[in-house]
This record gives structure tokens, sequence and C-alpha cells, in this order.
């Protein structure tokens, strides 16, 4: 993490979680805090303990975006915790993902591919489709918005990313299952430059 902060990163996907912070887990927070500090969004895997615990470390995090996991139709996993009132409740797909995978731990030495589930697999498909709304904001003419430079520097916090996945997300299972594809259509192709910086607005 250290590494990928000194080069500036938009986003850090962090596929772990332990189930409470300790005096050992204080270099990985320490790692956050100073992400956060440089405006790196971080998202982090719920837990795949279901109703048995609550949310992992560091996916508790105030600095910290968590990310549940859903099945293709957006129903919660049964692994995921949550909902819960003190969090945005965000969730992806995460079930059946075909996922790359060392050949050398394939069972048969040759398989690059795994079928994976879980809030860490939901969590980088996530972090893709922050990339992607980023990616699209920044390539905006100068002229759409004349606080085009403030909005997007939004982007580098965790209340911006928050307020446009909300823009990306449908309410499914009482979590906000992110949906970037009900935005992103020919239909609403006009006004999607709008509905993301009103967002960042906010």
């Amino acid at each position: 993490m250290q590494w990928v902060i000194r080069e500036g990163v938009d986003i850090i996907s962090l596929s772990f979680g332990f189930h409470r912070r300790s005096v050992s887990l204080e270099g990985i927070q320490n790692c956050i805090l100073s992400a956060y500090k440089e405006g790196i969004v971080i998202l982090a895997a719920a837990s795949n303990d279901g109703g048995n615990r609550g949310i992992a470390y560091p996916a508790d995090q105030n600095e910290v975006i968590c990310i549940g996991s859903s099945d293709g139709k957006g129903n919660k996993s049964p692994f995921t915790p949550g909902p819960y009132p003190y969090t945005k409740n965000f969730s992806t797909l995460g079930e059946g993902v075909t996922s790359s995978w060392p050949s050398s731990l394939s069972s048969n030495g040759r398989g690059r591919t795994k079928v994976m589930s879980g809030t860490s697999v939901a969590t980088p498909v996530a972090s893709g489709v922050v990339a992607v709304i980023i990616d699209y904001l920044r390539h905006l003419p100068a002229g759409v918005d004349e606080n085009l430079e403030f909005l997007l520097s939004q982007l580098r916090s965790k209340k911006g990313v928050e307020a446009v996945l909300l823009k990306v997300s449908e309410v499914s299972d009482g979590f906000n299952y992110i949906t970037p594809w009900r935005l992103f259509n020919e239909s609403r192709k006009n006004g999607i430059d709008q509905i993301l910086l009103d967002a960042l607005r906010s």
C-alpha cells in the first residue's frame, strides 16, 4: 500500500478483512490514513460471514467505502453482512465471477481462471466501476461546467465517490446495488454529465 500511495493512484481496492482491528494491523491502518489524506479512494470487502458477524476491518473504517456482494439480479448474497444504518450499503456482483487464477494453484496446473464468489470479488468489480466513472468525468470538455475543476477534485474524496455511486445504484434488499448500465445508456446520453456533476456538487 505504501508503494501505490507514492505512485499517486486514484483508487485502492482491498479484498481482505479481519474480524477486528488490532495492534498488529496498525501498519495497514497507517496506510489507510495516509491514502485518505492524499485523496485516494479506498474500497474494501465487507466480509463473508453474513449475519454471524458485522462488517470486517478495514471496511468498517470511516475512511473506507464498504462493498457487499449480490447475485446477478441484485439480490443480496447470503454471506454479505447487513444492511446497516451507519454505512451506505453498496453492493455489486460478487457471485460466480470468472477470475484470473495462477496456473500453479490450479488442480491440473493448466487453469488460468477460476469461478469465485465473495465480497472480496465484488470489491474489485465496484472499484472498476469507480475507475470508469472517474475516467469518464475527467474527459469532459472544459466548457461543460464553470466549476468543473472543483467538481473533479471531489472525486478524490470518499464523500464525492459515494455521491456518484448513489447515482449509478438501485435499492435492492436494503443495499445500493451498483448498476452503471442504468445511467450509461443511449436514452439518457445527454443527461449523464449533469447527473454526475450535480452529485459532486451536493
